[in-house]
């Protein structure tokens, strides 16, 4: 394409090719004389190679032919994949311990709203691996900053939350995890992928999805402050979890009113496209709806005995997490923004490098010895291990790095600049170093340019 392009520009030096497609995008120039034949001797004005290789359409203009190229960057050391299969690896570990403590928790004689607790942190456990082992393919970290920013958002509430459940007495556990999710607060508004946050929040739905993010994170910290001060200030510690819970309530329905209200093409749109149809079927929640079911009877019949009581649990995680995943497609088929949010969906582990598992298998190895060795240590302790609580922050630094550091191997993308008459380069830009993508060819390094 760039031959035949650059080919039909030969005669006047004031015909230009300024765009993609042409001047008016109409595949055609508005000189009228070109050649019709050509070969590699004839009708050939000059030959130059240029490092890299692309593909784009030429910029034509009076005296300079404008190109772009793409030139591989040696990968010194895979730290993505480096950070990644640390964070499986520790990720799977805390997740191991976490079940353990819900596992301990329904032993005796739980009631209603105990057994809803334990179905909520098994909700938040859930979302934690489910983010850790398809948290890049879902929402496509690569594609544009606010990605990874909501990655690292739901990832490190979720995690550092976690933390601070199933005290022992007296412990200072819920205090480091609601110190933890303020100062995690800050780092979230200073990461914030949205300038102007603050200002356009009002009308902008990004905006009100953003600092909606923020404030859960302070919310959550608020909460486990509440649960810490309790013991010994009861007033305090009601007051500050009845905030927290009343905060919590209204960041959700002010997501659902901004979500309805661009639905409604009353709040400002974003670039993309809802989706056809929505991308899980409603018949997704059926059974971990029948999983309940059958748990909640069971338990009726076997008495508050623990399987039956962390069935309970689990099923009623699984129902929840699928309800929300099904309402998160619904909401992805009518809202441009939630669509834009969603990427595109591939069912596969990471981290992966070169298409081979052996990442995730070593997480998993490591993550097996750690919880057999934290296991035999803790056996017998009430409360959720000291040694899982340790893990929650380089587990949320590594999934945040990870995040951020871009996908391997980098390609450096430049604009090259041919002299017109002449046939030579006369510069060369440093332009993006991006992620190569997965259709670009493997960049070879002569890639002649003839006109």
């Amino acid at each position: 394409m760039v031959v035949i392009g650059l080919l039909a520009m030969t005669g006047s030096r004031a015909d230009e090719w300024t765009g993609f497609h042409g001047a008016e995008r109409a595949d055609h120039a508005a000189q009228t004389i070109g050649p019709l034949h050509w070969s590699p001797t004839n009708q050939i004005r000059w030959k130059v190679t240029i490092p890299g290789a692309g593909h784009s359409s030429p910029i034509v203009t009076e005296k300079s032919v404008y190109l772009t190229t793409g030139v591989a960057l040696p990968v010194m050391l895979p730290w993505r994949t480096i950070c990644g299969t640390l964070a499986v690896a520790f990720g799977l570990c805390f997740f191991v311990f976490g079940l353990s403590a819900v596992a301990r928790e329904s032993g005796g004689a739980p009631d209603l709203r105990q057994l809803a607790g334990l179905a909520g942190i098994m909700l938040l456990l859930l979302g934690v691996l489910f983010l850790l082992i398809f948290g890049e393919q879902i929402i496509d970290f690569d594609r544009s900053p606010e990605r990874p920013w909501l990655g690292m958002a739901l990832f490190g509430i979720f995690t550092l939350h976690l933390t601070g459940q199933f005290p022992a007495r007296q412990s200072r556990a819920p205090l480091l995890a609601g110190l933890g999710l303020l100062a995690y607060t800050g780092v979230l508004a200073l990461q914030a992928p949205m300038p102007g946050l603050w200002r356009a929040w009002p009308y902008d739905v990004q905006s009100i999805f953003y600092l909606t993010f923020i404030a859960l994170a302070a919310l959550a910290g608020l909460l486990n402050l509440g649960r810490f001060l309790a013991p010994a200030h009861p007033r305090a510690g009601r007051l500050l979890r009845g905030v927290a819970f009343a905060g919590i309530a209204a960041a959700g329905v002010w997501l659902l009113l901004a979500a309805a209200g661009q639905a409604a093409d009353i709040l400002q749109d974003v670039s993309a496209r809802p989706l056809n149809s929505p991308p899980f079927p409603w018949w997704i929640v059926l059974p971990g709806a029948l999983a309940f079911v059958a748990a909640t009877i069971a338990r009726r019949r076997a008495g508050n005995t623990r399987p039956a009581n962390l069935a309970v649990a689990i099923s009623a995680a699984l129902f929840l997490a699928t309800l929300i995943f099904a309402g998160f497609g619904w909401a992805a088929w009518r809202v441009p923004f939630i669509t834009h949010l969603w990427g595109t969906p591939h069912w596969i582990p990471t981290p992966i490098l070169g298409g081979q598992y052996w990442s995730l298998a070593l997480g998993i190895t490591l993550a097996a010895i750690i919880a057999g060795v934290g296991f035999t240590r803790v056996n017998g302790m009430a409360g959720q291990p000291a040694f899982a609580r340790l893990l929650s922050v380089p587990l949320v630094v590594l999934f945040a790095v990870y995040s951020l550091l871009p996908l391997p191997p980098l390609v450096a993308r430049r604009i090259v600049a041919i002299d017109r008459a002449a046939g030579y380069i006369t510069w060369a830009s440093k332009a993006l170093v991006s992620p190569r993508g997965e259709y670009v060819p493997e960049i070879v390094e002569s890639s002649p340019v003839t006109l």
